[in-house]
């Protein structure tokens, strides 16, 4: 099970738009088992190799925007500017879907620090074209993406600086007290890990077997759930609990609700 933890790739429905210079849509494909995978070329480059049906393409990721508000619901969208196309991530566990962009985000994060190879070079090379899967997060990935994201914060806050002093008039009571700003602190990107036997309860489901696992308070029960919910196509999963309790726990509807 270790190794589908680590394997950085995703089995979705895709739909990939070309763009024009315009922003129009040109071309677009779509296939409902697409497969994605990121990698690395020769020359270190972060790369996304697609099998959209029967068009295999690799597109390097330089210029990328995410966008990820419906990732719960296991959609996303990335947009490149070069090539300028959309693709739309759909269908998508929404576990994998979630460690497909944050390793994403932090690897390209990472690009940024080291020296681009020169267009001369990459002329002038003699290595041949290849692709190799890119690496799992590492915690030297995860502490800088964390410091990046704390140190953007901290320029966007606002410090209290001294009102500068000014003639009041008469029967004013307004306060001249600066209010202080809120600034949201950033939740840290931390792995969470499955114990053994969560592991072969997690490995069961996956290979398509009925199984029930119990255990007593503070094992693990809701947790492994919402990591099993994470793992499978959301348009064919459905969490159903007997209390609404328990369903809110996990993310699900009650068995009332679900039979109509």
């Amino acid at each position: 099970m270790s190794g589908q933890e680590e394997d950085i790739s995703l089995l979705c429905f895709l739909k990939i738009c070309y763009l024009d210079d315009k922003g129009n849509v040109s071309r677009q494909i779509s296939n409902p088992k697409s497969f994605l995978q990121l990698g690395r070329n020769e020359f270190r480059d972060i790369v996304l190799k697609i099998q959209c049906g029967k068009i295999q393409s690799s597109f390097k990721i330089q210029n990328m925007t995410l966008h990820t508000r419906f990732v719960k619901e296991g959609k996303a969208t990335v947009s490149l500017k070069q090539p300028p196309l959309q693709m739309f991530i759909s269908n998508c566990p929404v576990g994998k879907l979630s460690m497909f962009l944050k390793v994403l985000m932090a690897k390209v994060q990472k690009a940024k620090d080291a020296t681009p190879v020169s267009a001369k070079d990459r002329l002038q090379t003699l290595k041949p074209p290849s692709f190799e899967e890119i690496s799992p997060l590492t915690a030297v990935d995860i502490n800088s993406l964390n410091n990046k994201v704390s140190a953007a914060m901290a320029k966007k806050s606002a410090f209290l600086q001294t009102p500068k002093s000014t003639k009041r008039k008469r029967g004013e009571q307004e306060s001249v007290t600066p209010t202080r700003k809120i600034v949201a602190v950033s939740r840290p990107i931390a792995p969470r890990l499955l114990t053994t036997e969560q592991k072969n309860v997690m490995s069961a489901v996956m290979s398509g077997r009925n199984v029930f696992f119990t255990g007593s308070a503070g094992t693990g029960k809701s947790f492994l759930l919402k990591r099993i919910l994470g793992a499978l196509a959301p348009e064919n999963t459905f969490a159903t609990a007997s209390t609404g309790v328990a369903a809110c726990q996990i993310g699900g509807i009650t068995l009332h609700a679900f039979a109509g």
